[in-house]
């Protein structure tokens, strides 16, 4: 007979609202940026660059979920190269005035400021390298 077992806690209770927003904020510009990209793709060959970048935009934001789950108060050097590389797309995305990619636009900008919020929180704490 072993010993008695506390609840067990579930992933979300682990981390702070501020990467929980980074996390939903993430799954959404994936969602949005792959949905821009098909998109773009029926529309034809003028928006093939963008296509590519609402792509990149998808692929960055599951890898970030999946880093993130991992362990998301160790590492502001991945953060800053994931912010770097939003800022950089939404610059490339800008160019375009269809709505799909003003969708992807406004899901970008949002998960660039909560990943932003998220950054400085965990270098005030004195975390973020290793």
């Amino acid at each position: 007979m072993g010993g008695e077992v506390g609840p067990k806690s579930k992933f979300e209770d682990l981390l702070t609202s501020e990467v929980q927003m980074v996390l939903h904020d993430f799954q959404k510009l994936e969602t949005t940026a792959e949905w821009c990209a098909n998109e773009c793709i029926e529309r034809g060959p003028e928006l093939a660059t963008c296509a590519r970048t609402c792509r990149d935009i998808a692929d960055i934001a599951h890898l970030g979920v999946q880093l993130l789950s991992r362990n998301p108060y160790r590492r502001t050097d991945v953060g800053d190269a994931i912010l770097n590389a939003f800022l950089d797309a939404r610059d490339e995305l800008q160019r375009y005035r269809y709505p799909p990619v003003m969708d992807t636009v406004q899901a970008l900008d949002r998960a660039v400021e909560s990943l932003s919020k998220a950054i400085e929180t965990v270098q005030r704490r004195g975390g973020g390298t290793q």
